[in-house]
């Protein structure tokens, strides 16, 4: 008889929890391995010897993935009212395009749902994901690369003016 006896710790939760939601993205799958190769910083890392990365974690932290319940909001309560702005509204950290308005022309600002550009192919979107944050040596950024799910991509062309503000709303 064999007995196989898992550890159930911080991290493997973490990697459960990004492996059931990667998909078939090669991006994605690759900054999982290099996660699962990295694994959570710990004091033995200089820049977090004084940093409980895993207690925090472990203490203060949910892996799962709540939908917020943005039917029964009333987010104009929450804008200046006749306030002319391209205004941008994320409800529980996630970009709401229900809630938000676009009033600039796209001449002189692109705004999408990152998931919505990547999806489109767009050309800057495509040039600029997963570019500047260092997933290879990082493990956070290859965390936040592998297990990524909304975002907003904002573009304006180069020589444009934008006329109206862009506001964010967090709610």
């Amino acid at each position: 008889m064999s007995l196989t006896v898992t550890k159930k710790n911080i991290h493997t939760s973490i990697a459960e929890t990004i492996q059931d939601r990667i998909g078939a993205d090669d991006l994605r799958r690759r900054a999982f391995e290099i996660f699962q190769q990295l694994g959570l910083p710990t004091s033995k890392h200089e820049e977090f010897k004084h940093t409980h990365i895993t207690r925090a974690l472990e203490k203060n932290f949910s892996f799962s993935k709540s939908k917020a319940s943005s039917n029964q909001l009333e987010v104009n309560k929450f804008f200046l009212q006749d306030l002319d702005a391209n205004t941008l509204v994320f409800i529980n950290g996630v970009f709401s395009e229900k809630y938000s308005k676009i009033v600039s022309p796209p001449a002189e600002i692109t705004i999408l749902p990152l998931e919505k550009a990547l999806a489109q192919k767009h050309p800057v979107a495509m040039q600029n994901f997963a570019r500047y944050a260092d997933f290879q040596n990082n493990a956070f950024a290859a965390w936040n690369t592998a297990d990524w799910s909304s975002g907003v991509f904002i573009h304006v062309p180069g020589n444009s003016v934008v006329e109206k503000p862009v506001v964010l709303h967090h709610i």
